[in-house]
């Protein structure tokens, strides 16, 4: 089941975007190859069907570990900066927390790891940057491979080998994750499925980035039949209404609409398109609401 025909361009930029649980906002991290390797941060109100660019950024943001508060307002992000900023590198990044499509740190960074967060310029009060913390006090310090499927977004939920096995998903001996989210109002439900290489540890590698993860559509009524590959698709997330959100190869944005008997061999055509593949890098300053201070209902 193609999206495109098309190869996908390496030059284009690459797609991961998190879901509110709570509303109709996707954070968009649209990561550019070059020198230097930009990625840039995207509000995607998908119900509204606009797409808004904010920060734009070098450092090295790990999309997983990212994620966004129920009503999509702020965004909870881990990056990797030089050595010597509050995200060093070199002690393996900092967490904090901005609004959303912005980076300006509300909290001062905090990390888990030996070198402990810096001070961000933008901090707010210690008794807002307290509620800021709280909205994401069930999100795990690291998101690891035992936390998955959070890394997927919320509405999926983990799938064992074993049940996967039984639609038919050929996930290979070095395949280790699998997990399904449902399609409302449909007998249809999405499968994912991480191949994922191993070090000479023995640890599993995987990346949101690159190739790892692949997608199936499966026909709940119908378990026998074989699940359906989504060509190209690099994020999905199943939406209330039948909604189906998608980024892919191509550096498109997508909202698929699927009726109660959808036909399983056949997408159907998006409902709204939303190309990023002319992306060009253009950093600025965020703007002053992006760092004001949370009002007395927070």
């Amino acid at each position: 089941m193609p999206l495109s025909t098309a190869q996908p361009d390496t030059t284009l930029p690459r797609l991961w975007c998190v879901a509110a649980s709570d509303a109709h906002i996707v954070a968009v991290l649209a990561r550019c190859y070059g020198e230097p390797r930009w990625t840039c941060v995207l509000r995607w109100k998908w119900k509204a069907q606009t797409v808004e660019e904010g920060a734009w950024t070098t450092m090295h943001v790990r999309a997983h570990r990212c994620t966004l508060s129920p009503d999509g307002e702020f965004f909870l992000y881990h990056a990797e900066g030089p050595t010597d900023g509050p995200f060093s590198g070199y002690f393996g990044g900092a967490f904090a927390v901005s609004r959303l499509p912005w980076l300006s740190a509300l909290t001062n960074p905090e990390t888990w790891g030996p070198g402990g967060g810096g001070e961000s310029r933008d901090a707010l009060s210690d008794t807002d940057q307290q509620a800021l913390w709280a909205k994401f006090e069930e999100w795990p310090a690291y998101v690891r491979d035992e936390h998955w499927p959070r890394h997927l977004g919320p509405s999926w939920r983990s799938l064992a080998l074993e049940q996967a096995a039984r639609f038919g998903v050929q996930i290979g001996s070095r395949g280790h994750l699998a997990a399904i989210s449902e399609l409302d109002g449909t007998d249809l439900s999405l499968v994912a499925v991480v191949d994922a290489g191993r070090s000479k540890h023995h640890d599993p590698l995987w990346s949101v980035w690159h190739d790892d993860i692949r997608y199936f559509l499966i026909s709940r009524p119908a378990a026998s039949r074989p699940p359906q590959a989504i060509q190209g698709a690099r994020w999905l997330h199943a939406a209330e209404g039948g909604h189906l959100l998608l980024a892919d190869d191509l550096a498109v944005l997508k909202v698929l609409r699927f009726k109660h008997n959808s036909d399983l061999d056949q997408l159907p055509k998006p409902v709204f398109e939303y190309s990023l593949r002319t992306l060009t890098p253009t950093p600025g300053p965020a703007p002053a609401w992006a760092k004001a201070p949370l009002s007395p209902a927070r």
